[in-house]
């Protein structure tokens, strides 16, 4: 087996400037014994930085889905794509969720 990691890396401003980074996410629903994918796109005159996402059941009581994270990774300049599988020995409760979240910067 492969992993294969994606790192954005960018310069700081001169003088070292602070610039905001922003979050923006997208959800969706987990089939079981299927594949789900949600992407995170940043606003105009932004670009991604970074991403992240979160899987959860129908509540915080309820169990945290078995599933295979295959895709974390930067798609083009705006967007964070991560793709997962419940595969036919997951026991993934109804209503569980996927949400991807990107982390925005203004562009220069």
């Amino acid at each position: 087996a492969s992993v294969t990691a994606y790192v954005v890396c960018e310069k700081p401003g001169k003088p070292f400037k602070r610039r905001k980074v922003s979050e923006v996410s997208s959800s969706k629903p987990i089939a079981a014994q299927s594949r789900t994918v949600a992407e995170a796109t940043c606003g105009k005159k932004k670009h991604v930085v970074s991403g992240g996402f979160l899987v959860v059941g129908t509540t915080p009581s309820s169990p945290v889905p078995s599933v295979g994270i295959d895709e974390s990774m930067p798609v083009g300049k705006r967007t964070w794509h991560v793709g997962l599988y419940a595969s036919p020995t997951d026991d993934t409760p109804p209503g569980s969720s996927l949400t991807t979240f990107a982390y925005c910067k203004k562009n220069k």
